[in-house]
């Protein structure tokens, strides 16, 4: 899920009309629960907390949900395929694609009714999308594989991991758009000198320690992921679903440097059920909402909740001090260039092709 580096060329917005304001709250469940359903792209029950996080909702507002899992990218390409006969009415997308999608005129406009807590650099100004969470590129290590536990990007050169870590196609995927850039920072670089990001990683892949593999819940359950470079709170999420398994996962973020990515909540902007949309969007950026992205290891977008979660929540997520060396992206307004970069030489560097 949330991938590519796809570009979308402008297109005409023939969407809803443009609504930029919060409806109330009580007449949106009403027509929501008329509408009857929700369907969603990219935003499956492996994914953070949603599986709770749905389950709240259609069973307050009592509609149905479904889901197919995808990249940002394919998410944009299937909302504006599907225009003329839509089938999804949200999706969720790296932030870096919240961009492209309003040049591309995938996403209706909203602004929620906690808008104006939300930081400037996490929406955009129309309203067209706007993060919701964040997390922090981190190692997903299944101890039963490895015997010893990664703690930085130089220890993922060590021969002891040939063939043992997977990551997503950066071409694709958000998160190993941001694993990069990670690096980068870590190697010195930053995220418009994605350089040393893009040197080491082809050194990883030269070393054959690099896995053309998902690092998926489904692939770790498996055993074929050893080590797995994902977000921290779909780390947190694995573990718990695969306690019953006999596995506890390890989750390391890199003590040598690592960086945040945002995710943001966005509504197709030809959806044939708006409402149960705009009141889905209500409900991430709602109080409850934000804490239960918090519940499953994310960083809520709201600083009023990240500043008063509880300590039994506290206690869920990933100890504070291994966050010392996270380091946050500045050039937010840069990054759908970043990102098509990353992608050009993640082929050209690091693959070879």
């Amino acid at each position: 899920m949330k991938k590519s580096t796809m570009l979308f060329g402008a297109a005409l917005f023939t969407g809803l009309s443009l609504v930029l304001a919060a409806d109330n709250l009580a007449e949106l469940a009403a027509k929501a629960k008329q509408e009857g359903k929700i369907v969603s792209y990219g935003i499956p029950n492996d994914w953070l907390n949603y599986e709770k996080m749905w389950k709240v909702f259609t069973t307050r507002y009592g509609v149905t949900q479904s889901d197919t899992d995808m990249s940002s990218a394919e998410e944009i390409a299937k909302f504006l395929a599907e225009k003329n006969a839509p089938v999804a009415d949200v999706g969720d997308v790296g932030l870096a694609f919240g961009p492209i999608g309003t040049e591309a005129g995938a996403f209706m406009p909203y602004k929620n009714s906690k808008w104006a807590e939300i930081p400037d650099w996490a929406k955009g100004a129309d309203g067209h999308y706007a993060a919701a969470y964040y997390g922090a590129v981190s190692f997903i290590v299944n101890p039963k594989l490895v015997k010893t536990i990664p703690r930085s990007w130089k220890d993922l050169l060590r021969p002891e991991y040939k063939g043992k870590i997977a990551i997503n196609d950066p071409r694709r995927a958000a998160n190993a758009q941001y694993a990069v850039i990670a690096a980068a920072m870590a190697m010195g670089g930053s995220e418009t000198n994605i350089k040393p990001g893009i040197d080491y990683f082809a050194k990883l892949q030269k070393s054959g320690n690099l896995l053309p593999t998902t690092p998926s819940l489904a692939n770790i359950q498996k055993g074929e992921v050893a080590i797995g470079i994902n977000w921290d709170y779909n780390g947190l999420n694995f573990r718990r679903q695969l306690v019953d398994n006999g596995i506890k996962l390890e989750i390391q973020i890199p003590l040598d440097g690592t960086t945040v990515g945002p995710y943001a909540p966005v509504i197709n902007a030809f959806t044939a059920r708006p409402n149960v949309a705009k009141l889905f969007m209500e409900f991430l950026f709602s109080d409850e909402g934000q804490r239960l992205y918090a519940e499953g290891g994310a960083q809520p977008i709201r600083a009023k909740i990240r500043n008063s979660l509880s300590a039994e929540t506290r206690a869920k997520m990933i100890p504070a001090f291994q966050y010392q060396k996270v380091i946050p992206i500045k050039a937010w307004k840069d990054m759908p260039k970043i990102v098509l970069g990353i992608g050009e030489q993640w082929a050209t560097e690091v693959l070879g092709q």
